[in-house]
């Protein structure tokens, strides 16, 4: 894996997910994420560790330049994203050998399952957060804002799928079914 390649793809599609969270929101609260689903791309792909470390720094990414609504105002809680980012990953690398991972159809519905594992873990961890202060906002509205930008993600990971086969070489990651099924010599 190309380290410095994918930190700059991350970095730019944070961009682009901060940029346009404004202007592609919808029905108040569903706003896609383009960087769960580069997130989830590259678990398609990647080794494990490797995969788990990027979802972790991705979520990081996102809980440090995502307030959360409380009563007291906007706050910044580091750990709901990061941790569901892991758990949306693992979800990845456990049934990323039941799909085609060369079809850009496949590579969405990961996407997907990833961003509503992230979305259902960060909810709950919230909700859990809520039972000991009672500034944040309840956990029922976020439950289905999640839910909802999961379904809405499904748009830019199909984007980036359309992208994902010229992407690869530059990230450093391996197409398993690229190569020779004869490996002897």
């Amino acid at each position: 894996m190309n380290w410095p390649v994918v930190a700059l793809a991350l970095y730019l599609t944070l961009g682009v997910e901060l940029g346009s969270r404004a202007a592609l929101t919808i029905a108040g609260s569903f706003v896609p994420s383009p960087l769960i689903a580069l997130v989830a791309l590259i678990a398609a792909f990647a080794p494990m560790t490797a995969a788990l470390w990027i979802a972790l720094l991705a979520g990081a990414l996102t809980d440090l330049t995502t307030p959360v609504a409380t009563t007291s105002g906007p706050t910044i809680v580091l750990g709901p994203s990061a941790v569901g980012f892991v758990v949306g990953t693992y979800a990845v690398l456990t049934i990323r050998g039941l799909f085609l991972r060369r079809h850009a159809t496949s590579l969405v519905v990961l996407a997907v399952i990833a961003a509503t594992c992230a979305g259902l873990t960060a909810a709950g961890l919230l909700a859990i957060r809520q039972i000991t202060d009672s500034g944040f906002t309840l956990a029922g509205p976020q439950v289905i804002s999640r839910l909802g930008s999961a379904l809405y993600t499904a748009i830019p990971a199909a984007l980036l799928a359309l992208l994902w086969r010229r992407a690869m070489p530059l990230l450093g990651l391996n197409d398993p079914f690229a190569r020779r099924w004869d490996r002897s010599g």
